[in-house]
């Protein structure tokens, strides 16, 4: 007997020309900007090594605050592809394979609404409005594969009486498993299919007919879905994932922004998805498991940020047969093609160079510190330990291993013991144990992003006002600064860095993260704001592009006014 659902397929024509131009520029456009995602070096830098010693890395050789710890790298088939793509066309060939997901995604959300019954300028729309939706998650890195594959498998299930249980547990095995070789959240996709098998036994349970053949057929394919995810390097060990990065996620020490519960004002295109979609499904089509699937989708976005992607990529399932019930949505014809083709490419044209998505054919040198790479190596300080920020990790890693190693990188399963000492020095806002840490590791120089500033209070609690990151923690005393540009800093001990470096390079005066306490003493020190003054337009020349510098010096210039 076949479900509710699986009736409910169409066979739909093939998707006419302009439909498919239009949808093929639009994806194009979704998947081109500049790679900005942490950790996309110390992928690249595994598949490299992966490939180089023909086995799977299951330690870190990376970093110098983790160094040899075991990593369970479920991963390691998307590091792979993504080296092999990096060898043959680097940062452009590493967008081109985003481009090519995102086209596919795009193509296979217009299918998945056409055999709803939409026609193809309705599916059209519908597609390109969800991939806009999830652009936000389309990062180069292994999640583009869970957006993929989980959608596959939760239309196989669905569709599950159109051919043989064995046939679709078989084709659900294979998803899986290579699913969980190149990202975890393939994990997701069993308990999704168990919530559906749930929703349809009790569905058919208040029918008062019987379950068993659906529940049958149901639990074989959702048993498929588990069997496979053990076919990786790790067995079953694989699926403590979840619960591990659960764990870290509740720990104050573990700074993941990919891990928050994202709120309306965070991510107002999902509530609105959200409000909008169950509206339909109350409106025109109460089906229990397209209610479950929705409310499944809506609790993991709802949960954490990093699950909006698959929100919108799972939504057509959804809720197109609902709006395949709205009669002008099944319209075909030449005034409908065109309204259809000019609001997807009205979307597509917002979306080109849209904050956030900068275009670009490589690496964004405003997420990356490209700048302060090329001073550390020009001076010889990548030949010594570097503290560098969790967040240019990745990107150091991917670019001078070996045989450079950073300090620590955005695996916090590797790190946590490091970020949990990290974070106790913080708490205890001990200077001293801070240095003695660095010392610990022999840390001669430091690579910094650029952090809000930070409220200074005395022990009773009166307020000193702002002051800089590298202010407090890299004080001037013993670190010199001598570089900076918009994306980073770099500064040096100068108890372990040759004198005539720092001489070199260093700035006295400026510390372009502590700009509230500079104006304070430029106003105070005629001499103070002189040497600010002269440090900044020696920056500006050679680097006249540099917005942090202008924006200080403009700001110091009215002081002195």
């Amino acid at each position: 007997m076949g479900t509710s659902e699986s009736r409910d397929v169409f066979s739909p024509s093939p998707l006419p020309w302009w439909a498919t131009i239009t949808a093929l520029i639009f994806g194009v456009v979704a998947g081109f900007f500049e790679i900005l995602n942490t950790s996309i070096g110390w992928h690249l830098a595994a598949g490299r090594w992966m490939l180089e010693h023909r086995a799977v890395l299951s330690h870190n050789p990376f970093t110098l605050g983790a160094d040899g710890s075991p990593w369970l790298n479920h991963e390691w088939l998307f590091q792979v592809t993504a080296a092999l793509t990096e060898r043959l066309g680097a940062g452009p060939g590493l967008i081109g394979l985003r481009m090519v997901v995102v086209v596919g995604l795009m193509f296979l959300l217009i299918r998945f609404a056409q055999k709803a019954g939409l026609s193809p300028g309705a599916a059209l729309v519908l597609a390109g409005l969800c991939i806009a939706g999830a652009r936000m998650r389309f990062f180069v890195r292994p999640e583009l594969a869970t957006l993929v594959l989980v959608p596959l498998g939760v239309s196989l299930y669905l569709t599950r009486s159109l051919r043989r249980t064995a046939v679709t547990a078989t084709v659900m095995a294979a998803i899986s498993a290579v699913g969980v070789n190149l990202h975890g959240g393939i994990l997701v996709l069993p308990p999704i299919l168990g919530a559906l098998l749930v929703a349809e036994g009790l569905s058919r349970s208040a029918e008062r007919r019987s379950p068993l053949t659906v529940i049958t057929s149901g639990a074989a394919i959702v048993a498929a879905a588990i069997g496979g995810a053990l076919f990786n390097p790790w067995n079953w060990r694989v699926l403590e994932a979840p619960f591990r990065l659960a764990h870290l996620v509740g720990q104050p020490w573990v700074p993941n922004p990919e891990w928050i519960s994202p709120g309306p004002t965070d991510v107002p295109e999902l509530y609105v998805a959200m409000i909008a979609a169950w509206v339909i499904l109350m409106v025109w089509d109460r089906q229990p498991v397209r209610l479950m699937l929705l409310a499944v989708i809506s609790m993991l976005a709802i949960r954490y940020v990093r699950n909006v992607g698959l929100f919108f990529i799972v939504l057509p399932l959804a809720v197109a047969p609902a709006l395949a019930r709205i009669s002008i949505l099944r319209l075909t014809g030449r005034r409908a093609s065109l309204v259809a083709s000019a609001i997807v490419l009205l979307v597509g044209a917002m979306m080109i160079d849209a904050p956030g998505y900068p275009l670009g054919w490589g690496f964004s040198t405003d997420r990356y510190p490209v700048g302060a790479g090329v001073f550390l190596e020009r001076t010889g300080l990548l030949d010594h330990p570097v503290y560098n920020d969790v967040r240019f990790g990745g990107w150091l890693i991917g670019r001078y291993y070996p045989p450079f190693r950073p300090f620590i990188d955005d695996r916090n399963e590797i790190h946590e013991d490091l970020l949990k000492e990290m974070w106790e020095i913080d708490q205890a806002s001990s200077p001293r144990r801070w240095q003695a840490l660095l010392d610990s590791y022999e840390i001669e120089t430091a690579l910094l992003r650029y952090h809000e500033p930070l409220v200074v209070r005395t022990p009773e609690g009166d307020d000193l006002g702002l002051r800089g990151f590298s202010a407090l923690w890299f004080p001037e005393k013993r670190w010199a600064l001598v570089f900076w540009d918009d994306t980073a800093m770099v500064l040096v001990d100068r108890s372990k860095t040759p004198p005539e470096l720092v001489e070199a390079f260093e700035y006295q005066w400026v510390r372009p993260d502590d700009g509230a306490h500079l104006a304070i003493i430029a106003g105070n020190d005629p001499a103070a704001r002189a040497g600010l003054i002269s440090e900044l337009q020696r920056k500006l020349h050679e680097d006249p592009e540099c917005r942090r510098a202008v924006w200080l010096l403009s700001h110091l210039s009215r002081i002195s006014d």
